[in-house]
């Protein structure tokens, strides 16, 4: 399996949440963990595109970085959306791939 965004972020999960939160483990964000709320797909068929837009809440931004200044960060906000883009294909590709698989049970005698 391709390992997503080439290892710029891992899962992590909250004690006191049923969410998984994303730790990012790379520059420049490195060490910064946060949690994607509600996710829409705007679609504007007239021009054939479609626009993502998502929520998020910033758990943890360690220096140098604060949480309100990720939060105004348009740069962040497009960094956390590339990454969330590749989580969707990588989910899509896995549904898309799931019509190959042989669900037929055999018992073989050895």
């Amino acid at each position: 399996m391709k390992k997503p965004m080439d290892n710029k972020f891992v899962y992590v999960e909250k004690k006191d949440s049923e969410l998984y939160s994303l730790k990012i483990v790379q520059s420049p964000y490195n060490n910064v963990i946060y949690t994607y709320g509600a996710v829409t797909i705007e679609e504007d068929v007239e021009n054939d595109l479609a626009r993502l837009k998502f929520n998020y809440h910033i758990e943890e931004a360690p220096a140098p970085y604060s949480k309100k200044e990720l939060e105004e960060s348009t740069e962040f906000r497009n960094y956390i959306g590339d990454i969330l883009t590749e989580i969707l294909e990588d989910q899509e590709a896995q549904i898309g791939n799931a019509g190959d698989r042989d669900d037929n049970t055999e018992i073989i005698d050895e």
